[in-house]
């Protein structure tokens, strides 16, 4: 959603895009460790992702529309998967030292 306000010329939009981007990046985490044990993953998983595609389609569609209308072309898709597999490997580096922390300072046993 940063790259689209940038798009559009809205720098302080794109900002406060990444920034939510990356709260509710947290809080989906959070909440994930949370859940019951029985409760299957992908419920979570499918409803996060439904969330963030209605409020894109609400934020850009009037705006894709248009511009797909006038002649203009779309982004790429692959650009799109590639940012989210390097996002992913973030955050699952930052997941894997806070846990290896949590193990050197003897806050989760060393058999986790």
């Amino acid at each position: 959603m940063s790259s689209n306000y940038r798009a559009l010329a809205q720098p302080r939009e794109a900002q406060r895009a990444l920034l939510f981007g990356v709260a509710a990046t947290l809080a989906a985490m959070v909440i994930a460790f949370m859940l019951p044990e029985g409760l299957p993953n992908t419920i979570f998983v499918i409803i996060y992702t439904v969330a963030t595609h209605s409020l894109a389609r609400s934020m850009f569609g009037n705006a894709l529309a248009e511009h797909t209308a006038a002649g203009g072309s779309l982004g790429s898709t692959w650009r799109v998967v590639g940012v989210s597999l390097l996002v992913l490997l973030a955050v699952l580096a930052v997941l894997f030292a806070v846990l290896l922390l949590l193990v050197v300072v003897g806050a989760l046993p060393e058999d986790f």
